[in-house]
């Protein structure tokens, strides 16, 4: 019954949210972010049983969450970067209670910059074959101290890495397909290497376009993801559900 009750409770807080800025839209022209944010905030409080406080340890929270659904794979940001960003770490509690407003405005042109030069930096890389020949090691960690790049010429070098991965990765499955043990990955390389290449490209470039290229604009695709790390700060199972998100909402409770 408590499940219950609380999955009652998580789905009206979807509900509300979305009929909130369902009438927002129609009844004003365009309402800031951070008035979003705040009576996002506001919504949450009044609804979550009991409210997290809004502090100093929320604020960094917050700030992880955004970082980590912005660059989750840490191939986006140079480390200069993250410490300019860092910087506003402690003060987004601030921001949400109508203070000053400084992240977000650092955030959006930072992210669409790195988005770009990630896709730059993946369109020359994959123009050429792969020097599986090189002695290269690849990191891959969910520990929140694996650090970012230190400048771009360590965050191409990461992106070859991790590039170079991913093909060698296809080209063994392509390898093990043959059952009778004839086929060797040198044979693969020669055969499919440009194949997977062109693979490769779709699907890196794919998932940058679908953030630079989001139908509703980027500035609301970096909202949304700001407002969403909002709500899963008090709660992980409480989303912000944007008026985009209606169809999608309407099939799951079908």
């Amino acid at each position: 019954i408590c499940n219950h009750s609380a999955a009652m409770r998580r789905t009206f807080m979807l509900i509300a949210l979305y009929l909130f800025f369902l009438c927002t839209k129609i009844t004003a022209q365009s309402p800031s972010l951070q008035s979003k944010a705040i009576i996002v905030k506001r919504m949450i409080e009044l609804n979550h049983l009991p409210p997290r406080p809004v502090d100093d340890n929320f604020s960094v929270a917050l700030f992880k969450s955004i970082l980590k659904a912005a660059d989750r794979r840490k191939l986006l940001f140079t480390d200069q970067e993250y410490k300019a960003l860092s910087e506003h770490s402690a003060s987004l509690d601030d921001e949400l209670n109508g203070k000053r407003w400084n992240f977000m405005s650092l955030l959006e042109p930072l992210y669409k910059r790195s988005l770009n030069r990630a896709d730059s930096i993946i369109r020359k890389l994959l123009q050429k074959p792969f020097d599986f020949s090189v002695n290269e090691t690849i990191t891959r960690s969910r520990d929140e101290n694996f650090n970012f790049a230190a400048d771009v010429t360590a965050l191409s070098g990461r992106w070859s890495r991790y590039l170079k991965y991913k093909a060698l990765d296809q080209l063994f499955d392509i390898a093990s397909e043959d059952t009778t043990g004839k086929t060797t990955i040198k044979t693969v390389i020669g055969k499919e290497e440009p194949k997977v290449r062109e693979r490769i490209l779709a699907a890196e470039t794919k998932i940058l376009k679908k953030v630079l290229n989001y139908p509703g604009g980027f500035s609301e695709y970096v909202s949304q993801l700001y407002l969403n790390a909002i709500a899963t700060g008090f709660d992980p199972h409480t989303n912000y559900f944007s008026q985009e998100g209606k169809e999608e909402f309407k099939s799951a409770m079908s």
